[in-house]
């Protein structure tokens, strides 16, 4: 039923990618969450070795082979189990659960129970704080520091990760951006907004914390930054701008299992006509229809329904169009 199918780094202000959830323009797939997993949407891990991939024939299946393996780091919905991992991984449509080793920490890339490190050259410097707890605080109040640890370590302009060499202690990198649901986002990147007599507007909350929420319950605002700034009715163009993240979002609302594309239709002379147009319900009696019904794997703004897999191609202005992970 199975079959099998740099080593060090140097960074300075550059980012090492563990791992990359930046989503797409036109499509973004919502990932059902998973106890002890990080959840990565439309990627997939790779293996370091061929003979670390193992193939199963669900996503369920791969789940249960994961959470039973101490060897497994990753998991997806094609049904591969990864005994190991690069630092790059590749994209693919669907979802990879990567396993936590280590308790996530707000603003930071968990990098795993890996070697830190710092050198001279370029000004590194490691400290350490004493604890944890300690190491985090320090690491917040300087913006020079690039990652901390478990044992109280503080790496300061310049850091090297040791992937070869494994330890008790988990090891946290500085984040400028980190995935939102539902928001594809641009590192040192800012945003100027649209003008208008009406429908759209550019202002500044009181902090960034405040703009996302703001920005998450408001229909019409399509972006905000690590600023606090946020715009409602579109962006007209984007400066650079080091150290803020923006976030632009996706003009389709996620939904668990299926990826989300906007502004395309389902072509009928491809994809065939849907088996259902349930043009008396609301949208999200529909959404609920089909996160419930296993066979429905497309469906669209329109309420129709398609019991067939289409990838939906037909442009399409303002039209939202969802279609089933396989094995979700």
């Amino acid at each position: 039923m199975v079959r099998p199918a740099s080593n060090m780094l140097l960074v300075g202000a550059a980012v090492l990618v563990m791992l990359s959830a930046v989503c797409k323009a036109a499509s973004i797939t919502a990932c059902p969450s998973k106890t002890g997993y990080d959840a990565v949407p439309d990627w997939t891990c790779s293996p370091t070795k061929s003979s670390d991939l193992l193939k199963y024939s669900s996503t369920a299946a791969a789940e249960a082979a994961c959470r039973a393996n101490s060897n497994c780091v990753c998991f997806n919905s094609a049904g591969d189990v990864f005994l190991s991992k690069n630092t790059q991984g590749s994209s693919q449509r669907g979802c990879a659960y990567v396993k936590q080793a280590c308790d996530p920490k707000t603003g930071y890339e968990t990098l795993g129970k890996v070697k830190i490190a710092s050198v001279k050259q370029g000004g590194g410097k490691e400290s350490n704080e004493g604890s944890s707890a300690a190491a985090e605080l320090a690491c917040n109040a300087d913006s020079k520091c690039l990652a901390f640890n478990d044992a109280g370590m503080v790496i300061t302009k310049v850091l090297v990760v040791d992937t070869n060499t494994v330890t008790t202690s988990c090891a946290y990198k500085k984040a400028l951006c980190t995935a939102k649901y539902g928001f594809s986002y641009r590192k040192d990147s800012t945003f100027n907004g649209l003008s208008a007599l009406r429908g759209a507007k550019s202002s500044k909350m009181s902090s960034a914390e405040v703009a996302e929420a703001f920005c998450k319950i408001t229909p019409k605002c399509t972006a905000w930054n690590t600023k606090g700034e946020y715009a409602i009715g579109g962006v007209k163009s984007y400066e650079s701008e080091s150290d803020v993240c923006t976030y632009v979002k996706h003009p389709c609302p996620p939904v668990p299992g299926f990826t989300a594309y906007a502004d395309v239709a389902v072509n009928r002379g491809v994809g065939g006509t849907p088996v259902a147009t349930e043009s008396s319900l609301c949208f999200s009696d529909i959404k609920n229809m089909c996160t419930n019904d296993p066979n429905c794997l497309v469906f669209d703004t329109l309420r129709n329904i398609w019991r067939t897999d289409a990838e939906p191609t037909k442009p399409f202005p303002g039209m939202c169009t969802y279609r089933r992970v396989a094995g979700l």
